[in-house]
């Protein structure tokens, strides 16, 4: 089994997954257009090395596709299906030459207007490629039903996920019993975010249960300065702000935390999420994230209608009401999502791409499996 993985530039929510492939002496490879992008660098990314893939740019192949591709049985794993850059002229490459070809895609934001005309375009795509797809590694609550929607075989959906780094596992939290229960918000401040509903909604409990909680911000955006304000006219002493902290240094703050507020009008997936869980930090998600099957499935937190003020203050209340988390609570949930770690995720998909030369009975998500 030879594998290439492509994608514009290297990605922690992908790269630990590649190298524990890699790990277990199969040859992997990830092909990049750059290590990192400026606007990530900016959101606290920082540059990743991996230990057993090799990493190759694709200005140095583009002109060599035919040396790339020598083995019929190589099979490659490309990001995304459109508006995806560099890997477009390789997927058109791969179309030509009749190779194996996989794609690794959230599921699109369908809502509006331009979410009606995105599926229009999917429709329309997968009619000109789905016989030249092997599978789709289908990230987020309900993605595999979207692609059956769009017309792709169901056999060759996969439910997929963002499989972090294993060390996250090990995250100690420092909390200590005599501080404020504590919400967490790691993230964008930008619009599809939504973080003034989580404020909007914070701002009704009662002056009794304010006085119970605090709330860290982790993140930098447009909507930052006007937030800001409403946070000291609605929520004044309760809120705390860190512009930016490197992405390695995000699971400690997170396990410093009672629980992870993520209330996106959308999310293809949310890592935070994945992280969340990895330390023992329940989570509270909108349904239109798709890390929420993984909440729904360890039964640790909340989902609350998208956008629905209502809801998600009846949501935060319960998770208030049940008071901070424990020692052995938080252990018992790190042991659940040991699904969610790199290691799980390679063992899943090495299966699925079995599945796919041999048949088989068709596996199922690490976090689906019953222990």
């Amino acid at each position: 089994m030879k594998i290439f993985f492509w994608q514009e530039f290297v990605s922690p929510h992908i790269a630990y997954l590649i190298d524990r492939i890699a790990s277990k002496r199969i040859q992997v490879n990830l092909v990049v257009d750059k290590l990192i992008t400026k606007d990530r660098k900016q959101l606290g990314w920082e540059k990743f090395k991996l230990f057993f893939a090799k990493i190759i740019y694709f200005k140095n192949i583009e002109n060599k596709f035919s040396k790339i591709f020598y083995l019929k049985d190589s099979i490659n794993i490309c990001q995304g299906l459109i508006f995806n850059g560099f890997i477009q002229n390789v997927q058109n490459y791969l179309r030509k030459k009749n190779l194996n070809h996989w794609i690794i895609m959230e599921k699109i934001n369908d809502q509006g207007l331009k979410g009606k005309l995105r599926k229009l375009l999917y429709n329309f795509l997968f009619i000109l490629w789905k016989r030249k797809i092997n599978g789709i590694l289908a990230i987020g609550s309900g993605a595999a039903e979207w692609y059956k929607d769009r017309g792709f075989d169901n056999k060759k959906i996969f439910p997929f996920a963002y499989f972090l780094n294993e060390e996250i596992l090990k995250t100690k939290s420092s909390s200590t019993i005599n501080r404020k229960f504590k919400f967490i918000f790691v993230g964008q401040a930008i619009k599809r975010k939504n973080i003034d509903l989580l404020l909007d909604a914070l701002s009704l409990l009662k002056e009794k249960e304010k006085e119970k909680i605090e709330l860290e911000i982790i993140g930098n955006g447009p909507l930052k300065k006007n937030l800001i304000n409403k946070c000291n006219k609605k929520l004044p002493k309760i809120v705390t702000w860190i512009h930016k902290i490197p992405i390695s240094q995000v699971p400690k703050k997170i396990a410093d935390a009672d629980c992870l507020v993520l209330p996106s009008y959308f999310d293809g997936w949310g890592a935070v999420v994945s992280e969340s869980l990895m330390v023992g930090t329940p989570v509270i998600c909108s349904d239109k994230c798709g890390s929420s099957t993984i909440v729904k499935a360890s039964k640790f937190g909340y989902i609350f209608k998208s956008n629905n003020r209502k809801d998600l203050l009846l949501k935060l209340k319960k998770t208030i009401i049940k008071g901070k988390i424990s020692k052995k609570k938080r252990e018992h949930i790190k042991k659940w999502a040991n699904c969610l770690s790199s290691k799980a995720g390679a063992e899943y998909l090495i299966k699925i791409l079995e599945f796919a030369m041999n048949n088989g009975k068709k596996p199922l998500p690490p976090w689906e499996i019953k222990k």
